[in-house]
């Protein structure tokens, strides 16, 4: 996975993590360092908050769960997991994806 947000900086700021992350922080706290994620609730709502943390500053990010969840199951469908090095053609696969215009927490 890859976030990259232009803040008031010389350079955008990004951040790589495995998708397992995401999937494993559906359901329990995950990551560690820059990268944190964890499932919480609001006004019963299952979210996934995740964490970014930089030299030039802290972004609390949260999505539906079972959003990420879907999302995260169909990324499988096409890449399954063990097999993303054999997988060339990154842009034609996210086409794919999201080809239906959904997005997580969109």
């Amino acid at each position: 996975m890859h976030v990259t947000f232009h803040v008031h900086s010389a350079s955008p700021v990004s951040w790589y993590f495995a998708r397992e992350l995401l999937a494993e922080g559906v359901y329990r706290a995950t990551g560690s360092g820059d990268v944190r994620i964890w499932p919480s609730t609001v006004g019963g709502r299952g979210l996934l908050t995740v964490m970014l943390r930089s030299l030039e500053g802290d972004v609390l990010l949260q999505a539906d769960a079972s959003t990420v969840a879907e999302w995260v199951r169909r990324t499988e469908e096409l890449v399954p997991p063990g097999t993303e090095l054999v997988h060339h053609q990154v842009d034609r696969v996210l086409r794919e994806l999201l080809a239906d215009g959904s997005t997580p927490g969109a």
